[in-house]
């Protein structure tokens, strides 16, 4: 695990590199490129705090220590959560985020982006998590539904109650 200095820096320098592309695209009258640039960039934010505000403490914790020592993915989120019921499976979703991110590692060696779903209906929690990239290992594992060479598909149901 990385310690927090290390982090720190990381983090630092990764905001360091979207500031200077945002300075470029303005010195170079490239407005149009810079104003997505930030459209992109604080979308992304919004989509990731909406997600951070989940009461799933393990979960994030999961997907935080993933974050920062696994740099080849960017990651998208769309949450549609009816209610905080989802708080009460933290464990077991933890464990669904860890089962993919480790099965992810096999599959991609270049910048992907993964795309987290979070689904609520009456009787069930969705979660489809799809990844897309140059996919290396197009092999078979639980919860696949789709796999091609640009495409990875994940999906878990946790049926309320159970």
């Amino acid at each position: 695990m990385m310690d927090s200095t290390n982090i720190y820096y990381k983090i630092k320098h990764n905001f360091a590199n979207q500031l200077q592309l945002i300075d470029i695209y303005t010195r170079l009258d490239k407005h149009e490129a810079r104003d997505r640039l930030i459209q992109s960039l604080v979308s992304a934010f919004k989509a990731e705090q909406q997600f951070l505000k989940l009461p799933l403490a393990q979960t994030i914790e999961v997907y935080i220590t993933h974050r920062v020592s696994y740099e080849i993915l960017d990651y998208d989120f769309e949450i549609d959560m009816l209610s905080s019921a989802i708080g009460s499976y933290d464990k077991h979703v933890a464990e669904i985020f860890s089962r993919v991110f480790e099965d992810i590692k096999s599959r991609i060696k270049t910048k992907s982006l993964l795309t987290i779903s979070m689904f609520e209906t009456n009787s069930s929690f969705e979660l489809l998590f799809v990844l897309t990239g140059d996919i290396i290992n197009q092999s078979a594992a639980d919860n696949v539904t789709e796999i091609s060479e640009l495409l990875i598909e994940y999906k878990y149901e946790i049926i309320r109650g159970v």
